[in-house]
């Protein structure tokens, strides 16, 4: 890794053209993996979000193979209501980039924090379409494993400004990978507020895991404030390992509040077994709470995803996902790379990170979690994080984990 490399400004690509195709016009926002344009088509002006890894990275075996897979597990899911990424290549200084759908509108995360709660029928809404999107994910071989409201994009189509956009697939697991593994038995990976226990516990995670997440987010959307929320790092994970979530209101529908109860299992057998499932109940919810309400077509519309600018010419073969196939069990997928948690700006009381854990090696967490950008709109694949500052940060964020890892050491010795 060179010193020029470490020093690079990400508005030094702004100009450039890529792949003879794609103009660079705005940076966007940088994490600790890639930095994130806004681009426009040469020939239509046709607006693109393109990730560019970067330079100090594009050496490292890992994040490349990592970032690579993201591109792919994105890629081989089409669905309305996940994000579309049209290519994937490399620049000629050798840096990874991928070009994805340009998303105008917010996350779930903003639009909380400035309207929660939401009403029963709008939060069952949302979460039927997330779990639509994932009927497709999880056939397609692919758990997402950090889904969450800052992962949520909601944008205006329609006359609907709560259609749903999955991003940020960059700890994505799939089903069965080629190249060399990037997992680790026994570790950690995820964001801690919206960890499922199996996830916490760094074992093996599957399709259900998802699921449990789903649940963590339709109890905030219905509350106002996730149901482990504390500011006390080690205490979240205790709290999503081992406690019960506090009941929700009385005012909430008892069929809707049994839902998202059992989401929230603590034992993966006894959570909605699939996403179908939990598609199929939460109709079944807003049929009856709500029987104006229009019911999503199905998941396999893949003709309603959006598509890459026509001037383009087909984006380079990639290897696709096989599907999973039909079995009383889901498949499993190995635990990820050791844990290691990043500062990020705390939502509201809470001081602790949101934003995922960073893979082995890497600065902070990965792109997509990590990106400011201006209200107006962002791109897609990225939740609403922040800039976050140099080594400085990384310091306080290694003393900050030693500290909660240690304290969740006692409390487990103490309590179990």
């Amino acid at each position: 890794m060179t010193t020029e490399n470490q020093d690079f400004q990400p508005e030094a690509r702004l100009g450039e053209i890529v792949d003879a195709r794609y103009r660079l016009v705005e940076h966007l926002g940088t994490g600790g993996m890639a930095s994130v344009y806004l681009a426009a088509h040469v020939q239509t002006g046709a607006q693109a979000a393109i990730k560019v890894l970067h330079p100090a990275l594009m050496d490292n075996a890992e994040m490349s193979e990592r970032f690579r897979r993201e591109a792919h597990a994105a890629r081989s899911i089409r669905h309305p209501n996940v994000v579309s990424v049209w290519d994937f290549g490399r620049l000629p200084d050798g840096c990874h980039y991928m070009v994805l759908e340009y998303i105008p509108g917010e996350d779930l995360c903003m639009r909380l924090h400035r309207e929660k709660p939401f009403a029963q029928v709008r939060a069952a809404k949302i979460a039927l379409q997330v779990a639509d999107a994932l009927v497709t994910a999880h056939a397609a071989g692919v758990v997402h494993r950090d889904l969450k409201p800052d992962n949520i994009m909601l944008i205006e189509r329609g006359g609907d400004t709560d259609f749903v956009k999955v991003v940020d697939f960059g700890i994505a697991k799939v089903a069965v990978q080629r190249g060399p593994a990037l997992t680790t038995i026994g570790s950690v990976f995820g964001t801690p507020e919206y960890m499922a226990p199996e996830q916490a516990r760094g074992v093996a995670v599957d399709q259900r895991t998802d699921l449990y997440t789903v649940g963590i987010v339709l109890y905030e959307m219905l509350v106002g404030r996730s149901p482990f929320a504390h500011e006390q790092f080690a205490r979240v994970l205790i709290g999503q390992m081992s406690k019960a979530p506090p009941p929700l209101p009385s005012s909430i529908d008892p069929e809707l509040a049994a839902l998202v109860m059992q989401l929230l299992a603590k034992d993966p057998a006894d959570r909605p077994q699939t996403a179908a499932e939990l598609v199929a109940r939460l109709r079944a919810v807003l049929a009856r709470l709500s029987p104006n309400h229009p019911v999503l077509t199905p998941a396999a519309s893949a003709s309603a995803a959006p598509q890459a600018p026509q001037a383009a010419p087909p984006a380079p073969p990639m290897h696709a996902a096989p599907s999973a196939a039909h079995a009383p069990s889901p498949p499993v997928y190995a635990p990820a790379p050791p844990m290691h948690v990043m500062p990020s700006p705390p939502r509201g009381p809470l001081p602790y990170p949101r934003h995922p854990v960073a893979p082995h090696g890497a600065a902070s967490p990965l792109l997509a979690g990590n990106v400011p950008v201006p209200m107006h709109g962002r791109p897609a694949a990225f939740g609403a994080a922040r800039k976050r500052g140099g080594f400085a940060g990384c310091a306080l964020a290694l003393v900050f984990l030693a500290l909660g890892l240690l304290l969740a050491r006692w409390l487990w010795i103490t309590f179990f």
